[in-house]
């Protein structure tokens, strides 16, 4: 009896550590998954805080950049001029006299291709089959900029300048606020593939990627504007209107009797024009008015063939008349 309940103590004594070792299996293995993913939310969360670190050194690194391209005032009043590169857009508009239309025009092309320009839009007119007049021509111009002031030096030679217009537009400002974005999209997408790779879940991947879309199209649009901006930066847009004429515009400063005598002389050349155009028109018109003198000479003619026939005839008639009406009074008496 003793022995059969002391094998009875040993078997319940083994069943119960057998129950508690099970236990503690489990509770490891349910642990396990769950330090795992604790793990995986740390390394998350710490490659999170070294992207905000990396973007928060970039941005002041390109704060440091723009620092540069900036102008600080002390207390005092005094200004210290820190820009090292500018963005600068110029722009140059003039209007332009020639009585060598075709000569400047190709002056011009040959110029813009030596300077390693070129002509962005191009537009002429004038002289139609219908009827004469001055030519026009409307050129817009691309230069390097370093070359601008030499280019508009020979367009000046060139032609008679009536009117021009420059202009200037500082970007920098613009410039470095878009290059320090671009930076830190940058390395927010750097931050974004290193998650993307430690991302187990499909809703978290998902979330990503389309961040990282996101990302990437701010990137690309921010990158296209500074294209731009060094396009227009590195190339100065000239715009040239060329007008053809007889005579240039003086555009020194005259005095009254220069005034006078240039009215006079200007009064005098518009009618020797208007006598030119007067005989040019008369010289062209001649098969118009052989073609008009013929059919008067006919009309002419022909009337003054017919006139003396109707008198005639008239004339008969009356003589008949006068005639009758006396044979017709002999009868009655």
């Amino acid at each position: 009896m003793k022995r059969r309940k002391l094998l009875g103590i040993l078997v319940l004594i083994c069943i119960f550590a057998t129950a508690c070792a099970s236990k503690d299996s489990a509770n490891q293995s349910k642990s396990a998954p769950m330090e795992e993913a604790a793990v995986t939310q740390e390394a998350a969360a710490g490659t999170e805080s070294y992207a905000t670190s990396a973007d928060t050194a970039d941005v002041a690194m390109d704060t440091t950049a723009e620092s540069k391209t900036l102008t600080t005032t002390n207390d005092s009043g005094t200004s210290t001029e820190l820009i090292t590169n500018q963005k600068l857009i110029k722009n140059v508009y003039m209007d332009v006299e020639t009585k060598e239309f075709d000569t400047l025009l190709e002056n011009l092309s040959k110029k813009v291709t030596e300077m390693k320009g070129y002509i962005e839009s191009s537009q002429v007119s004038g002289n139609s089959y219908e009827y004469e007049s001055m030519r026009y021509a409307s050129l817009t111009i691309r230069i390097p900029s370093n070359l601008l002031d030499q280019f508009v030096s020979v367009v000046e030679k060139d032609a008679n300048v009536t009117n021009k217009t420059e202009g200037t537009q500082d970007v920098t400002l613009q410039y470095v606020d878009m290059s320090s974005h671009v930076e830190a999209l940058r390395a927010e997408q750097k931050s974004l593939m290193k998650i993307l790779e430690a991302a187990t879940k499909i809703e978290d991947i998902i979330q990503i990627q389309a961040q990282l879309t996101q990302v990437r199209y701010e990137i690309e649009s921010y990158e296209s504007q500074l294209r731009t901006y060094d396009n227009l930066v590195d190339y100065s847009t000239v715009t040239v209107s060329i007008n053809e004429v007889k005579r240039e515009t003086s555009t020194q400063t005259e005095s009254f009797a220069e005034k006078i005598s240039a009215r006079f002389t200007t009064n005098l050349y518009n009618i020797g024009q208007g006598f030119q155009a007067f005989i040019i028109w008369l010289i062209s018109s001649i098969p118009y008015i052989l073609i008009w003198a013929v059919v008067i000479i006919l009309f002419v003619f022909i009337y003054r063939k017919a006139v003396p026939k109707m008198k005639g005839r008239k004339h008969l008639n009356k003589t008949n008349d006068k005639v009758s009406s006396k044979n017709a009074s002999e009868k009655e008496e």
